[in-house]
C-alpha cells in the first residue's frame, strides 16, 4: 500500500453544483484548494440531473415577501426564515456567476426565459426559474481547472481526521488501486450530497449519508435522520430494478401515482375507505400521505374517476431528506459546523430553508450554488488565520 500524502488549505470533498461552487470561491480568496469526488467531479450526485435553477431578482419584477410566501405556505411554515431569505438574496449573485463562466442559459426576445411554474401549485407559485443547456457540468468543470484548484477523481473519502478538537484533514482511497491518501487540511468542506431512507422508485442509491457519517463521527451536530427520501412507486410497478430509468420505459411507474387537484379535492382513499383531502401543499400529496401512515390509516389508494384503486407506496415530506434539510448543522451563515475547521454546503447542509416539502422548480440547484459559495468563502476566511497542522501519524 502506497501512503499519498496531500497538503492543502482547503479540502473539499464532493464535485457536484455546491462542491464547485466552494472550490472556486475558496480560491478566489488565495489559498490552496483541493477538489476530491468518489466519482467525477461536475458530473456527481443529483447535479447532472439539474435543467434549471431559480433565480430571485427585484429588477425583474420579483417581490420579496411573494416569494417567501411560497416557501411558507407549501412547507408548513416551518423552514427557517433567514435561510429561506439568503437563498433568495444571494440568488442572482451566484446566477452571474454562472453566466461569467460561460454557462449557457435559454433566451426569450435575447432575455432570459423565466417561465412560471403554476401547474403543481394549487395555489399558485410566484418563483420563476431560468433553464441551461445540458452543457453545464463541463463548464463548471472548466471553470474549476482555470481557477487552479486540483481535483482528484474517483478517490473515495471515508473519515475525517480531528485533532485537538479540530478537523484537520481526511483520509481515503482511489477506486482502481490499493493506495491510500492522507489529507491534510486547515479546513475542510463537505458537499457529499444528501441521504435518506429510500424507498424504492427513485434513482439516488449514490446518496448514502457518506458526508453526514463522517461528520458525525468527528461529533458533529448534524439533523434530519427522523425523515426517508419520499419520490414515491407504485405497489404494481415496483421500480428502479431491471432498469435505471423505467419511467421512461413505461409513464406508469412515474407519471400515474402523482396527485394532482385542486385544495380540499378528494384524491385518494385510506385504509379505512374515508376520502383523503389535498391539504394544499405543491407536490403530488406527499404530505397527506405522511400524516395517514402516522395516523395508522395507511395503505393509501389512489382512485382514478372510473373507481379503480391503486395501491401507493411513498410517505414522509419531500422537502426532508432530499433538499437542504438533513445533513450537517450550520452554527453560522457562512456554513459552519459545530466542530472548528469543518464546513458543509448544498444537500449536506441541514439548513431548513425549505420545510417541511419542495416548494419550487430549480430551488435545490441554486441552494448548492449559494451554500457552496459561502462555505468556500467562509472556509477560505478559517484557512487563512489558521496555522498549518501537524498531524498526529498515530
Amino acid at each position: 500500500m502506497l501512503e499519498n500524502i496531500v497538503e492543502t488549505d482547503v479540502l473539499i470533498v464532493g464535485g457536484g453544483l455546491a462542491g464547485c461552487f466552494a472550490a472556486i470561491k475558496a480560491k478566489e480568496r488565495g489559498v490552496d484548494v483541493t477538489l476530491v469526488d468518489k466519482g467525477y467531479v461536475s458530473r456527481s450526485g443529483q447535479s447532472p440531473f439539474a435543467g434549471s435553477t431559480m433565480v430571485f431578482n427585484p429588477e425583474w419584477g420579483h417581490k420579496l415577501d411573494e416569494w417567501m410566501d411560497q416557501v411558507y405556505r407549501i412547507g408548513e411554515y416551518i423552514n427557517n426564515r433567514t435561510w429561506t431569505e439568503i437563498v433568495f438574496k444571494d440568488s442572482y449573485a451566484r446566477y452571474q456567476d454562472l453566466v461569467s463562466w460561460g454557462v449557457e442559459f435559454l433566451k426569450e426576445g435575447g432575455e432570459p426565459d423565466r417561465p412560471v411554474h403554476r401547474s403543481p401549485h394549487p395555489f399558485g407559485a410566484v418563483s420563476e426559474t431560468v433553464h441551461w443547456y445540458p452543457n453545464f457540468p463541463d463548464v463548471l468543470r472548466k471553470q474549476v481547472l482555470k481557477v487552479g484548484v486540483k481535483i482528484l477523481d474517483r478517490v473515495m473519502v471515508t473519515d475525517l481526521i480531528k485533532q485537538d478538537g479540530k478537523v484537520v484533514g481526511a483520509v481515503g482511497f482511489p477506486m482502481e488501486s490499493l493506495d491510500f491518501y492522507i489529507f491534510k487540511s486547515k479546513a475542510t468542506v463537505i458537499c457529499a450530497g444528501s441521504g435518506g431512507f429510500k424507498t424504492l422508485g427513485y434513482p439516488i442509491s449514490p446518496l448514502t449519508f457518506d458526508g453526514h457519517a463522517m461528520a458525525y463521527r468527528v461529533g458533529a451536530v448534524i439533523t434530519g435522520k427522523e425523515f426517508i427520501d419520499t419520490h414515491p412507486t407504485r405497489a404494481d410497478f415496483p421500480g428502479y430494478r431491471s432498469s435505471p430509468r423505467p419511467f421512461l420505459e413505461d409513464p406508469r411507474h412515474f407519471l400515474q401515482f402523482r396527485l394532482r387537484g385542486k385544495v380540499g379535492e378528494a384524491l385518494a382513499v385510506n385504509a379505512e375507505g374515508k376520502k383523503v383531502l389535498r391539504r394544499g401543499q405543491s407536490w403530488p400529496m406527499w404530505l397527506e400521505l405522511e400524516v395517514e401512515a402516522h395516523a395508522g390509516r395507511a395503505p393509501v389508494f389512489r382512485v382514478d374517476p372510473q373507481g379503480r384503486k391503486t395501491l401507493l407506496v411513498a410517505g414522509a415530506a419531500e422537502g426532508m431528506s432530499t433538499h437542504a434539510t438533513d445533513g450537517i448543522w450550520p452554527i453560522n451563515t457562512k456554513c459552519a459546523s459545530t466542530i472548528p475547521g469543518l464546513y458543509a454546503a448544498g444537500d449536506s447542509l441541514g439548513t431548513m430553508w425549505l420545510g417541511a416539502t419542495y416548494s419550487g422548480f430549480g430551488f435545490a440547484s441554486m441552494f448548492a450554488c449559494v451554500t457552496g459559495a459561502r462555505a468556500g468563502i467562509g472556509a477560505a476566511e478559517y484557512a487563512l488565520q489558521a496555522e498549518r497542522p501537524t498531524v498526529d501519524e498515530e
